[in-house]
């Protein structure tokens, strides 16, 4: 992970990027909520998000909606043919 020296603190940093997908406003990304606690389901990263972090949120394109809210997540978890934007925040 690429680190960066904080402006407000003059400290290094790991580098804050966005991500998203090409062409679109929005990205989804799978959750589980359990007793008022939510997370963001990840997975190993792919070829984009590699050079940042070993982990990735497991985006979900909109025709997987379904398929991961009625319950088949194996097969969504390989990402790796999912491109990303990445740019620094």
């Amino acid at each position: 992970t690429e680190t960066v020296i904080s402006p407000k603190t003059g400290r290094a940093i790991k580098a804050q990027y966005r991500v998203g997908l090409p062409g679109s406003d929005v990205v989804f990304m799978a959750g589980v909520y359990e007793d008022g606690h939510f997370s963001i389901v990840t997975t190993n990263a792919n070829r984009w998000m590699q050079p940042v972090h070993p982990r990735m949120p497991l985006v979900l394109l909109p025709n997987e909606y379904d398929q991961w809210l009625l319950g088949d997540y194996a097969a969504l978890v390989d990402r790796s043919g999912i491109e990303l934007v990445m740019e620094p925040a």
